[in-house]
């Protein structure tokens, strides 16, 4: 009886393990990935961005799940000027697109669903397409990369456009 307890044990660990490496390992796949998309080459960042002492508006969604990490992602990896806004605050003379000319969002990208007939459970992957817009010329800068751990995505995004920012100064 212990032999099969510790065989169960055992198994859990090992398993355990297993998910806490792919965890791992995911995250920097998408770093990387990231890092190459989000790029001026890759229309992922406005050419003009960072000149005239560039505000980036950051668009809140409401929802703690996502804005806490757009927070700190903000703030710990750019250096420029931003406002946090909520997508209201973009309709009207608010911020006047002259000062406040780009803004960062992103679009729902595909959701993967699997479903589990033995259990009737399912599991879903919703993946996000970041994107930064020029309120001027209403254009959006994306690349159609979607990521599904977004919070990494939106780190080296925040990171490359402070890169960008003082390249241009």
């Amino acid at each position: 009886m212990k032999t099969i307890r510790f065989l169960t044990f055992t198994t859990f660990i090992f398993l355990l393990s297993i998910c806490f490496s792919s965890c791992f390992i995911g995250r920097n796949v998408v770093k990387k990935r990231a890092r190459v998309a989000y790029t001026e080459e890759n229309n992922a960042i406005p050419p003009e961005f960072g000149k005239k002492e560039t505000v980036l508006l950051c668009v809140l969604k409401g929802r703690n799940s996502y804005d806490k990490y757009l927070r700190k992602a903000v703030i710990e990896n750019y250096k420029g000027e931003y406002l946090f806004i909520t997508p209201y605050d973009l309709i009207g003379e608010k911020y006047p697109r002259e000062k406040y000319r780009y803004y960062f969002d992103y679009n729902m990208g595909k959701t993967s669903t699997v479903f589990y007939q033995n259990s009737g459970l399912s599991s879903s992957i919703t993946y996000k397409a970041f994107f930064v817009r020029d309120r001027l010329t209403n254009e959006s800068f994306e690349n159609g990369a979607s990521f599904s751990y977004f919070r990494e995505a939106m780190i080296v995004y925040m990171q490359n456009l402070e890169f960008k920012r003082l390249s241009i100064q």
